[in-house]
């Protein structure tokens, strides 16, 4: 949304987008890494996220009405939220040594892949852009979505 505020003409509503998320990321970060280490930076992470996004929707309500339904966006969440999930449980419960980091991002890679064809959040269109878009070894995934 930052981007797109940007191309419009819209710099001080992407000013204050910057702004708010970068000092959500500072607060979050002093918070919760102190008390959590690197499970506490992962989720400082994601709750930036969350709350950019809910800043962009509002800064941006009147360039969305146009764009995809509130589901799309709410599966795209929820989507995003369950390897997150996972990852976060296997890095708590587990280990979350650095030798964790490849296979934990792989799991959270096939947990993000299948949710977004349990959820059917691709459509057709968007499959054909992102065949233009990933190297020719990813392709064949696309398939699967």
């Amino acid at each position: 949304m930052y981007f797109l505020l940007q191309a419009i003409g819209r710099s001080v509503q992407a000013l204050v987008l910057a702004a708010v998320t970068t000092l959500t990321d500072i607060g979050a970060s002093i918070i919760l890494v102190p008390h959590f280490g690197l499970p506490g930076a992962a989720l400082s992470k994601v709750l930036v996220g969350i709350f950019g996004m809910i800043v962009s929707f509002y800064v941006g309500k009147d360039l969305l009405h146009n764009l995809d339904s509130y589901k799309f966006f709410a599966k795209g969440v929820v989507a995003s939220l369950i390897p997150f999930a996972v990852v976060f449980t296997l890095s708590s419960e587990l280990s979350f040594r650095i030798v964790t980091i490849i296979p934990y991002s792989l799991a959270g890679l096939l947990v993000f892949v299948a949710c977004l064809k349990g959820l059917k959040v691709l459509n057709v269109e968007d499959r054909k852009f992102l065949g233009h878009v990933v190297p020719r070894v990813m392709q064949r995934l696309l398939s699967y979505i």
